[in-house]
């Protein structure tokens, strides 16, 4: 308990001052029962108990203001000491199986949650790859094949890692890969070229951690749970340097429509909202009328179809050595659902793409 790990200098000088008045109390009630001196020690021991108490908590109030203004710059400090205080033991709460009985069992979650999971994947046997290609303008005069690289863009896309961001049990955290970055991209470069040249992706490297993230509605339906994959951070860092290249290909060839906002630099929700109620406001000054529709489209993430992604990538100009490398990025990878350290069993992941931290 915190209480018991508060170590000040002014606590145990005031323990210290409240132990010899507790002994002399205790002599003096055993010994000298009539005496004068009893309730002054007695209030004594009082004052010094209120104030052993106020000390700690205008400590732990210190502490929940120095978490609170880190929060901008350091949020993973704040959740870690908010989850020290938190009572919730378990990210996951009971979830009910298929008979409707609620388990508290980590291992039955898990497997609850893989199979929410898995039965939201798209069928790749249903895939209408053509009708999906008619939809994208064929990129003829450009090419994406290959693309060189060396330690030093390793090194940069080391920079990019959150130094605090979770990884895969046995996996290298990502604070050593961080901090031993000069070490570390030469022989991490080396494994992403042969890579590169022929295509092939270490198994190991492809597994998904899930961890469940509770959204919104009913607790103990596993529908509610998001999945956020937790993948290894040597794998990560290639990536950054492939989607350097990919949207560099996709910029500079004016491939993606002007309307796009999101995963585009120097763009956000927020550009796309200004830039919506802009539209609509010279409509309305036009003496026009607006009508808006707004879309979700339900597990975006998890039905994205591999083989439709593959076809509309050739259709860019994207294939060569990039594109079998992607083809073994996204093929048999496999997943496994952790809820408290019990993991669920493996299974293949036959669409989607991962949601990473």
């Amino acid at each position: 308990m915190l209480l018991f790990h508060y170590k000040s200098k002014y606590k145990k000088k005031k323990n210290l001052k409240k132990r010899k008045i507790s002994r002399k109390l205790q002599h003096l009630k055993k010994n000298v029962p009539d005496s004068q001196n009893i309730p002054k020690l007695e209030l004594s021991a009082s004052l010094t108990a209120y104030e052993i108490k106020d000390a700690i908590v205008s400590h732990l109030d210190q502490q929940e203001k120095n978490a609170v203004s880190t929060i901008k710059t350091n949020p993973k400090f704040f959740y870690s000491y908010a989850k020290r205080l938190s009572k919730t033991k378990s990210s996951v709460a009971p979830l009910r199986n298929n008979e409707g009985v609620l388990t508290n069992d980590a291992a039955e979650k898990a497997e609850l949650l893989q199979a929410q999971y898995v039965s939201v994947f798209s069928d790749p046997t249903k895939a209408d790859i053509e009708t999906c290609k008619s939809f994208v303008n064929e990129v003829k005069d450009v090419k994406l094949c290959n693309f060189t690289f060396s330690p030093e863009d390793i090194k940069e896309a080391i920079k990019e890692l959150d130094p605090y961001s979770a990884a895969p049990d046995g996996d290298i955290p990502a604070k050593i890969i961080c901090d031993c970055r000069e070490s570390l991209s030469l022989p991490i470069w080396i494994l992403w070229k042969r890579s590169l040249e022929t295509g092939v992706i270490p198994p190991d490297l492809k597994l998904q951690y899930i961890t469940p993230i509770f959204k919104k509605g009913n607790r103990t339906e596993a529908v509610n749970y998001r999945p956020v994959s937790l993948t290894s951070h040597i794998i990560k860092v290639f990536e950054r340097v492939v989607r350097k290249h990919l949207v560099k290909h996709l910029e500079d060839n004016n491939i993606l429509p002007d309307s796009q906002h999101g995963f585009r630099k120097n763009r956000s929700c927020l550009t796309q909202l200004i830039e919506h109620v802009d539209s609509v406001l010279k409509a309305l000054n036009d003496g026009r009328e607006v009508d808006v529709i707004y879309l979700d489209y339900s597990k975006a993430f998890d039905k994205v179809d591999h083989q439709i992604l593959l076809a509309k990538m050739k259709q860019y100009g994207i294939n060569g050595p990039i594109y079998d490398w992607i083809e073994c990025f996204l093929s048999n990878r496999k997943q496994t659902v952790v809820v408290d350290g019990k993991k669920s069993a493996f299974k293949e992941v036959e669409s989607g793409v991962p949601h990473c931290t």
